[in-house]
């Protein structure tokens, strides 16, 4: 008898409880508001350009998946289950077709040259990271990131946002490069230095318009930008909407850590103006 109360004390004795973590993974996507963030973009179409667009994507802070498919229905499942909010489909004759959602799940697109797509899917993250305050880390931004003067190590860091350009007037990218490779322009933002940011925008205006738009905005703060923009707009008042957007842009990446230098170009005849 006592040898079977001795067996019984030392035997070894467990307790736990049993998880299934598919059932817990169900049940938290199901909670409302719950939104994956495995990533940002789904690239897919021309495996070398997607690739391509990849790596600088990544390398710029957003996450990025390439996917080997070129169905659109496919893609948008991806993006739903991945939590991305840009879908790119690239083609070999250097189109993309890019996708975005809005706060309703409601997917737009449009037609872009490849070499924009970059410009693009910068431009909506950091829209993205200011207005809804969005996880994507754009530390490393410079979107279209090119020294000024083909071979100049020297110069300033330059970023050219063509967003306000008029897709119907200026659909293709030569006008674009034009910009990039601007002697003129080069020459003049050769005074800066190398650690200066500088934002380019593009604008479809005569170059009479855009130098009374550089006169007229005040970039010493947000309070008087948006002052002297509805001065502006007293000016020219068939342009307020498109004036709105573009200082909404300036605003946003001026009064970033960044505070890059503004420069507006007329792609209507290529006169610029420098805003410091």
């Amino acid at each position: 008898m006592k040898a079977d109360v001795v067996e019984l004390e030392n035997s070894q004795k467990a307790t736990g409880i049993s998880i299934s973590v598919d059932k817990l993974v169900t049940m938290v996507a199901k909670t409302e508001g719950f939104k994956p963030s495995s990533s940002n973009v789904i690239l897919a179409g021309d495996r070398m350009e997607a690739s391509r667009l990849g790596r600088e994507l990544w390398g710029q802070g957003v996450k990025t998946i390439v996917e080997d498919t070129a169905r659109s229905d496919e893609l948008l499942e991806l993006a739903k289950d991945n939590g991305a909010e840009v879908v790119v489909l690239v083609g070999a004759d250097g189109v993309a077709l890019v996708s975005q959602s809005d706060k309703e799940g409601r997917w737009a697109d449009k037609k872009l040259a490849s070499c924009d797509v970059m410009t693009h899917v910068i431009s909506v993250f950091k829209k993205l990271s200011v207005s809804e305050g969005s996880e994507v880390s754009l530390g490393k931004q410079e979107s279209v990131q090119d020294k000024t003067g083909c071979g100049n190590t020297s110069g300033p860091l330059v970023n050219f946002n063509f967003e306000f350009l008029d897709r119907e007037k200026y659909s293709q990218s030569k006008k674009r490069m034009e910009v990039r490779k601007s002697e003129k322009l080069a020459s003049a933002l050769g005074k800066f230095d190398s650690h200066v940011q500088v934002e380019v925008i593009g604008v479809g205006y005569p170059g009479v318009i855009v130098k009374n738009m550089a006169a007229s905005l005040d970039l010493d703060d947000e309070e008087k930008l948006q002052a002297s923009l509805e001065e502006l707009i007293k000016l020219y008042p068939r342009y307020r909407k498109e004036f709105r957007s573009i200082v909404d842009e300036i605003s946003c990446v001026r009064f970033s850590t960044k505070c890059p230098v503004i420069v507006l170009f007329s792609l209507d005849d290529n006169t610029f103006k420098i805003m410091c």
